[in-house]
């Protein structure tokens, strides 16, 4: 699972695409695993990855994000930038 700082990084085109596997107890430096946490990630990284491809359509996404009218971060970051000096001018 992405720590809280990361998680506010995950812009909406990479949250419809990413796979947020539950880490329990088990954190992104822990290295010495035992076998149940080996055991729980496994099992953990299966359920997720089964929702997940029982309902992705890459098609929806297709559509919600690459079409034409489709505002990309980059745009949305840009019209956000302009809305600023605006402000200031």
């Amino acid at each position: 699972m992405l720590q809280a700082h990361d998680q506010r990084h995950v812009d909406e085109h990479t949250e419809e695409r990413t796979m947020f596997i539950p880490t329990g107890k088990v954190t992104t430096t822990k290295f010495n695993l035992t076998e149940e946490d080996q055991r729980f990630l496994l099992q953990s990284g299966h359920v997720t990855a089964t929702k997940f491809l029982e309902s992705w359509n890459f098609e929806t996404y297709k559509n919600k994000f690459r079409q034409n009218h489709a505002i990309t971060p980059m745009e949305l970051y840009f019209a956000e930038q302009q809305e600023g000096h605006k402000i200031y001018q």
